[in-house]
Protein backbone atom coordinates (compact mmCIF):
# COMPACT_ATOMS: atom_id res chain seq x y z
CA UNK A 1 0.00 0.00 0.00
CA UNK A 2 1.25 3.32 -0.61
CA UNK A 3 -0.46 7.50 -0.89
CA UNK A 4 -3.83 6.36 0.10
CA UNK A 5 -3.66 3.31 -2.46
CA UNK A 6 -3.77 -0.31 -2.01
CA UNK A 7 -2.55 -3.50 -4.66
CA UNK A 8 -5.03 -6.44 -4.79
CA UNK A 9 -3.27 -9.23 -6.58
CA UNK A 10 -5.34 -12.32 -7.81
CA UNK A 11 -4.64 -15.80 -9.56
CA UNK A 12 -6.06 -19.18 -10.35
CA UNK A 13 -4.72 -22.90 -9.34
CA UNK A 14 -3.69 -24.79 -11.95
CA UNK A 15 -2.27 -28.18 -11.93
CA UNK A 16 -1.14 -27.57 -8.54
CA UNK A 17 0.71 -24.19 -9.20
CA UNK A 18 -0.28 -20.84 -8.03
CA UNK A 19 -0.36 -18.15 -11.27
CA UNK A 20 -1.05 -14.39 -10.34
CA UNK A 21 -3.24 -13.01 -13.52
CA UNK A 22 -5.27 -9.97 -11.97
CA UNK A 23 -3.48 -6.74 -10.95
CA UNK A 24 -5.38 -4.09 -9.39
CA UNK A 25 -5.29 -0.68 -7.57
CA UNK A 26 -7.84 0.45 -5.22
CA UNK A 27 -7.95 4.51 -4.71
CA UNK A 28 -9.05 4.95 -1.11
CA UNK A 29 -9.51 8.69 -1.80
CA UNK A 30 -11.29 8.06 -4.98
CA UNK A 31 -12.66 4.82 -3.95
CA UNK A 32 -12.55 3.26 -7.59
CA UNK A 33 -10.59 0.39 -8.85
CA UNK A 34 -7.91 0.48 -11.85
CA UNK A 35 -6.94 -2.63 -13.46
CA UNK A 36 -3.37 -2.92 -14.43
CA UNK A 37 -1.31 -4.75 -17.18
CA UNK A 38 1.93 -6.01 -16.37
CA UNK A 39 2.88 -6.26 -20.18
CA UNK A 40 2.13 -2.52 -21.09
CA UNK A 41 2.80 -3.21 -24.60
CA UNK A 42 0.46 -6.18 -25.14
CA UNK A 43 -3.24 -6.42 -23.88
CA UNK A 44 -2.12 -9.69 -22.32
CA UNK A 45 -1.06 -10.53 -18.78
CA UNK A 46 1.81 -12.48 -17.84
CA UNK A 47 1.03 -15.62 -15.13
CA UNK A 48 3.18 -14.91 -12.53
CA UNK A 49 4.17 -17.85 -9.82
CA UNK A 50 3.68 -16.67 -6.75
CA UNK A 51 1.92 -17.99 -3.40
CA UNK A 52 -2.06 -16.37 -3.78
CA UNK A 53 -3.95 -13.47 -1.83
CA UNK A 54 -7.62 -14.56 -0.93
CA UNK A 55 -8.08 -11.48 0.95
CA UNK A 56 -6.82 -8.53 2.00
CA UNK A 57 -7.67 -6.54 5.26
CA UNK A 58 -6.00 -2.62 5.33
CA UNK A 59 -6.68 0.37 7.54
CA UNK A 60 -7.38 3.65 6.04
CA UNK A 61 -8.76 7.43 7.45
CA UNK A 62 -10.90 5.33 10.27
CA UNK A 63 -12.41 2.80 7.87
CA UNK A 64 -11.23 -0.67 7.58
CA UNK A 65 -11.23 -2.38 4.55
CA UNK A 66 -11.65 -5.74 3.17
CA UNK A 67 -11.27 -7.15 -0.11
CA UNK A 68 -11.23 -10.68 -1.24
CA UNK A 69 -12.25 -13.18 -4.14
CA UNK A 70 -13.58 -16.53 -5.09
CA UNK A 71 -10.46 -18.88 -4.49
CA UNK A 72 -8.06 -16.33 -5.78
CA UNK A 73 -9.92 -16.11 -9.46
CA UNK A 74 -12.41 -13.49 -9.15
CA UNK A 75 -12.80 -10.37 -7.45
CA UNK A 76 -16.18 -10.73 -5.81
CA UNK A 77 -16.18 -8.57 -2.19
CA UNK A 78 -15.00 -5.07 -1.26
CA UNK A 79 -16.03 -4.19 2.15
CA UNK A 80 -15.87 -0.76 4.19
CA UNK A 81 -16.40 -0.17 7.73
CA UNK A 82 -16.36 2.52 9.33
CA UNK A 83 -14.67 2.67 12.76
CA UNK A 84 -14.98 4.76 15.75
CA UNK A 85 -12.19 6.85 16.69
CA UNK A 86 -11.11 7.36 20.10
CA UNK A 87 -7.71 8.47 21.82
CA UNK A 88 -6.56 8.80 25.04
CA UNK A 89 -7.13 12.63 25.45
CA UNK A 90 -10.87 12.19 23.87
CA UNK A 91 -11.47 9.40 26.83
CA UNK A 92 -10.07 11.47 29.53
CA UNK A 93 -12.16 14.29 28.56
CA UNK A 94 -15.23 11.86 28.73
CA UNK A 95 -14.17 10.81 32.23
CA UNK A 96 -13.32 14.46 33.10
CA UNK A 97 -16.77 15.08 32.38
CA UNK A 98 -18.77 11.93 33.87
CA UNK A 99 -16.36 11.60 37.11
CA UNK A 100 -16.60 7.39 37.44
CA UNK A 101 -15.41 6.03 40.23
CA UNK A 102 -14.00 9.19 41.57
CA UNK A 103 -11.67 8.41 44.98
CA UNK A 104 -10.90 11.81 46.04
CA UNK A 105 -12.63 14.84 46.24
CA UNK A 106 -12.13 18.64 47.91
CA UNK A 107 -14.24 21.14 49.28
CA UNK A 108 -14.32 24.77 47.89
CA UNK A 109 -14.95 27.83 48.79
CA UNK A 110 -17.74 28.14 48.10
CA UNK A 111 -18.42 24.56 49.66
CA UNK A 112 -18.85 23.03 46.42
CA UNK A 113 -17.69 19.25 46.58
CA UNK A 114 -15.60 18.55 43.43
CA UNK A 115 -14.21 14.68 43.06
CA UNK A 116 -11.14 13.25 40.68
CA UNK A 117 -8.98 10.65 40.66
CA UNK A 118 -6.50 10.33 42.93
CA UNK A 119 -3.92 8.50 40.69
CA UNK A 120 -4.35 11.05 38.05
CA UNK A 121 -3.47 14.08 40.11
CA UNK A 122 -0.60 12.40 41.54
CA UNK A 123 0.58 11.57 38.23
CA UNK A 124 0.03 15.41 36.78
CA UNK A 125 1.78 16.66 39.95
CA UNK A 126 5.34 14.67 39.67
CA UNK A 127 4.24 11.61 42.23
CA UNK A 128 2.86 14.52 44.61
CA UNK A 129 0.55 12.68 47.75
CA UNK A 130 -2.75 13.43 46.61
CA UNK A 131 -3.81 14.06 50.14
CA UNK A 132 -1.30 17.12 50.21
CA UNK A 133 -3.03 18.22 46.81
CA UNK A 134 -6.48 17.83 48.80
CA UNK A 135 -5.04 20.18 51.66
CA UNK A 136 -3.81 22.85 49.37
CA UNK A 137 -6.79 23.08 48.02
CA UNK A 138 -9.21 23.15 50.38
CA UNK A 139 -11.12 26.25 50.60
CA UNK A 140 -9.82 28.05 47.78
CA UNK A 141 -12.32 29.23 45.18
CA UNK A 142 -14.47 26.98 43.25
CA UNK A 143 -13.45 28.05 39.42
CA UNK A 144 -9.76 27.73 40.70
CA UNK A 145 -9.78 24.26 41.72
CA UNK A 146 -12.31 23.48 38.65
CA UNK A 147 -9.12 24.94 36.44
CA UNK A 148 -6.46 22.96 37.98
CA UNK A 149 -9.03 19.23 37.57
CA UNK A 150 -9.09 20.24 34.20
CA UNK A 151 -5.92 20.40 33.41
CA UNK A 152 -4.84 17.18 35.11
CA UNK A 153 -7.91 15.70 32.99
CA UNK A 154 -7.09 17.44 30.02
CA UNK A 155 -3.90 19.18 29.47
CA UNK A 156 -6.37 22.68 29.00
CA UNK A 157 -7.09 25.58 31.22
CA UNK A 158 -10.53 27.54 30.67
CA UNK A 159 -8.85 30.85 29.44
CA UNK A 160 -11.88 32.72 29.19
CA UNK A 161 -13.00 32.91 32.79
CA UNK A 162 -9.21 33.36 34.10
CA UNK A 163 -7.79 36.53 34.87
CA UNK A 164 -4.17 37.88 35.16
CA UNK A 165 -4.55 37.62 39.06
CA UNK A 166 -5.92 34.25 38.46
CA UNK A 167 -3.17 32.79 36.65
CA UNK A 168 -0.56 34.07 39.59
CA UNK A 169 -2.70 31.93 42.23
CA UNK A 170 -2.57 28.87 40.00
CA UNK A 171 1.40 29.15 40.19
CA UNK A 172 1.33 29.89 43.40
CA UNK A 173 -1.03 26.65 44.35
CA UNK A 174 1.14 24.40 41.71
CA UNK A 175 4.26 25.66 43.65
CA UNK A 176 2.60 24.84 47.00
CA UNK A 177 1.67 21.55 46.22
CA UNK A 178 5.05 20.38 44.72
CA UNK A 179 7.30 22.32 47.14
CA UNK A 180 5.13 20.55 50.03
CA UNK A 181 6.05 16.74 48.95
CA UNK A 182 8.80 17.36 46.21
CA UNK A 183 12.30 18.55 45.86
CA UNK A 184 12.52 19.75 42.29
CA UNK A 185 14.44 22.92 40.39
CA UNK A 186 13.56 25.96 40.44
CA UNK A 187 13.13 25.91 37.09
CA UNK A 188 10.42 22.89 36.92
CA UNK A 189 8.23 24.74 39.91
CA UNK A 190 8.34 28.40 38.03
CA UNK A 191 5.48 29.30 35.90
CA UNK A 192 4.49 25.28 36.31
CA UNK A 193 0.55 25.63 34.30
CA UNK A 194 2.32 27.99 31.62
CA UNK A 195 5.51 25.38 31.20
CA UNK A 196 2.99 22.50 30.57
CA UNK A 197 0.29 24.35 28.37
CA UNK A 198 3.84 24.76 25.99
CA UNK A 199 3.75 21.13 25.60
CA UNK A 200 1.66 18.85 23.20
CA UNK A 201 -1.49 17.72 25.21
CA UNK A 202 -1.51 14.22 23.89
CA UNK A 203 2.39 13.69 24.53
CA UNK A 204 1.98 15.06 28.03
CA UNK A 205 -0.65 13.25 28.64
CA UNK A 206 0.04 9.80 28.07
CA UNK A 207 3.29 10.58 29.68
CA UNK A 208 1.92 10.95 33.20
CA UNK A 209 -0.69 8.27 32.57
CA UNK A 210 1.40 6.19 30.99
CA UNK A 211 3.64 6.11 34.20
CA UNK A 212 0.73 4.99 36.13
CA UNK A 213 0.84 1.66 34.54
CA UNK A 214 4.33 1.04 35.93
CA UNK A 215 3.50 1.90 39.40
CA UNK A 216 1.36 -0.33 41.40
CA UNK A 217 1.14 1.27 44.44
CA UNK A 218 -2.09 3.77 43.81
CA UNK A 219 -3.62 0.49 41.61
CA UNK A 220 -7.57 -0.37 43.09
CA UNK A 221 -7.98 -3.58 40.65
CA UNK A 222 -6.30 -6.98 39.51
CA UNK A 223 -6.71 -9.00 36.12
CA UNK A 224 -5.70 -12.41 36.64
CA UNK A 225 -4.72 -13.66 33.22
CA UNK A 226 -4.21 -18.10 33.52
CA UNK A 227 -2.49 -17.45 37.33
CA UNK A 228 -0.84 -14.32 36.95
CA UNK A 229 -1.43 -10.69 37.70
CA UNK A 230 -2.06 -7.33 36.40
CA UNK A 231 -2.64 -4.69 38.30
CA UNK A 232 -4.44 -1.91 37.16
CA UNK A 233 -6.91 1.48 38.24
CA UNK A 234 -10.93 1.04 37.89
CA UNK A 235 -10.96 4.50 36.04
CA UNK A 236 -8.70 3.86 33.37
CA UNK A 237 -10.52 0.34 32.61
CA UNK A 238 -14.00 2.30 32.35
CA UNK A 239 -12.55 5.17 30.56
CA UNK A 240 -11.10 2.66 27.54
CA UNK A 241 -13.40 -0.45 27.77
CA UNK A 242 -16.80 -0.71 27.25
CA UNK A 243 -16.62 -4.10 29.00
CA UNK A 244 -15.29 -3.15 31.88
CA UNK A 245 -17.82 -0.05 32.37
CA UNK A 246 -20.77 -1.82 32.00
CA UNK A 247 -19.24 -4.23 34.70
CA UNK A 248 -18.55 -1.96 37.24
CA UNK A 249 -22.10 -0.01 36.57
CA UNK A 250 -23.92 -3.61 37.15
CA UNK A 251 -21.73 -5.21 39.80
CA UNK A 252 -20.27 -3.94 43.32
CA UNK A 253 -17.68 -1.36 42.49
CA UNK A 254 -15.70 -2.56 45.70
CA UNK A 255 -15.11 -6.13 43.61
CA UNK A 256 -10.80 -6.00 43.82
CA UNK A 257 -10.20 -8.77 41.10
CA UNK A 258 -11.88 -10.02 37.74
CA UNK A 259 -10.86 -12.66 35.66
CA UNK A 260 -10.05 -12.38 32.25
CA UNK A 261 -12.11 -14.65 29.93
CA UNK A 262 -10.91 -13.47 26.45
CA UNK A 263 -8.46 -16.80 25.69
CA UNK A 264 -5.65 -14.72 25.16
CA UNK A 265 -2.49 -15.09 26.53
CA UNK A 266 -0.84 -13.02 29.21
CA UNK A 267 1.51 -11.18 26.94
CA UNK A 268 -1.25 -9.88 24.84
CA UNK A 269 -3.72 -8.94 28.01
CA UNK A 270 -0.78 -6.84 29.73
CA UNK A 271 -0.03 -5.19 25.78
CA UNK A 272 -3.48 -4.03 25.59
CA UNK A 273 -3.72 -2.57 29.21
CA UNK A 274 -0.54 -0.94 28.72
CA UNK A 275 -2.30 0.67 25.45
CA UNK A 276 -5.35 1.58 27.65
CA UNK A 277 -2.22 3.99 30.04
CA UNK A 278 -0.48 4.88 26.71
CA UNK A 279 -1.79 5.16 23.94
CA UNK A 280 0.94 3.80 22.24
CA UNK A 281 1.79 0.58 20.50
CA UNK A 282 5.20 0.72 20.50
CA UNK A 283 5.83 -2.26 23.66
CA UNK A 284 3.80 -4.54 20.87
CA UNK A 285 6.43 -6.77 19.56
CA UNK A 286 5.37 -9.44 17.82
CA UNK A 287 2.27 -10.06 15.07
CA UNK A 288 1.08 -12.59 16.97
CA UNK A 289 0.51 -10.40 20.33
CA UNK A 290 -0.44 -7.59 17.58
CA UNK A 291 -3.15 -10.20 16.02
CA UNK A 292 -4.30 -11.41 19.23
CA UNK A 293 -5.40 -7.68 20.09
CA UNK A 294 -7.45 -7.01 16.86
CA UNK A 295 -9.42 -10.13 17.88
CA UNK A 296 -10.00 -9.21 21.39
CA UNK A 297 -11.60 -5.86 20.51
CA UNK A 298 -15.12 -6.87 20.20
CA UNK A 299 -14.84 -8.55 23.52
CA UNK A 300 -13.81 -5.80 25.48
CA UNK A 301 -16.01 -3.42 23.22
CA UNK A 302 -13.17 -1.25 22.52
CA UNK A 303 -13.26 1.78 20.22
CA UNK A 304 -9.50 1.34 20.03
CA UNK A 305 -9.55 -0.67 16.28
CA UNK A 306 -8.00 2.63 14.34
CA UNK A 307 -5.04 2.83 16.61
CA UNK A 308 -3.93 -0.69 16.54
CA UNK A 309 -5.28 -1.55 12.89
CA UNK A 310 -2.62 0.84 11.67
CA UNK A 311 0.01 -1.14 13.77
CA UNK A 312 -1.12 -4.05 12.69
CA UNK A 313 -0.71 -3.24 8.90
CA UNK A 314 2.40 -1.62 9.44
CA UNK A 315 3.89 -4.97 11.04
CA UNK A 316 2.75 -7.09 8.48
CA UNK A 317 4.41 -4.34 5.82
CA UNK A 318 7.44 -4.80 7.97
CA UNK A 319 7.30 -8.52 7.91
CA UNK A 320 6.52 -8.74 4.02
CA UNK A 321 9.40 -7.07 3.33
CA UNK A 322 11.94 -9.05 5.42
CA UNK A 323 10.26 -12.34 4.08
CA UNK A 324 11.09 -11.00 0.24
Amino acid sequence: MWENKMILISGYNYDNFLFFDDFWIFDFQTKTWQEVFLDKMSTNKKDVFSGRIRGKVTMVDNSLYYIGGYLGEYLLDVWEFKIKHTTLEKDLKNIYLNRNLCDWFVISKEKAKIEAHSSLLSARFYGTNPQIIKNVLSGRKKYIINNIILWCYTGKLDFKNLTDNDYQELDLISKKIIDDDKIITPNQKNNFFQNNLSVNNSTLLSTDIGKLFQDQTTTDFIILVKNEKIFVHKWVLIMRSELYRGMFNYVNTNIASVKDYSQKSFESVKALIEFFYTNNTAHIKSLEIAQELFDAIEYYGLNLKSEIGYYISNLLSINENNEN
